[in-house]
């Protein structure tokens, strides 16, 4: 597990790591596509910067640290950004997966 870590720190799940016939690895895919993880990073500053809710806190404040009436704020806008980019975020798993495919 250790092996693949994300960024050689962080214990993500899931992580798929794929190989060759010879089980030589020729990929890794982490956890969401990285077009959702671009879109989710604009979507928390965009909500931190015009929420009032969210104007004395930063977007990197850990969970733990927020306002119990905060954190439910995000889970709820969280929630709904996931419903909202469901499905362009489950073609983007399989256009990424079969990339790495491809290249092996």
């Amino acid at each position: 597990m250790n092996r693949y870590l994300k960024e050689g720190v962080h214990a993500t799940i899931p992580v798929f790591v794929f190989f060759d016939q010879a089980f030589r690895e020729i990929g890794l895919w982490y956890e969401m596509p990285a077009k959702i993880r671009e879109m989710g990073v604009e979507f928390r500053q965009e909500l931190f910067s015009s929420d009032p809710a969210f104007a004395d806190l930063t977007r990197n404040t850990p969970i733990t640290q927020l306002p119990d009436t905060v954190r439910v704020k995000l889970f709820q806008a969280l929630k709904e950004f996931r419903l909202r980019t469901r499905e362009f975020s489950d073609n983007e798993v399989v256009r990424e997966i079969r990339e790495i495919i491809q290249q092996g």
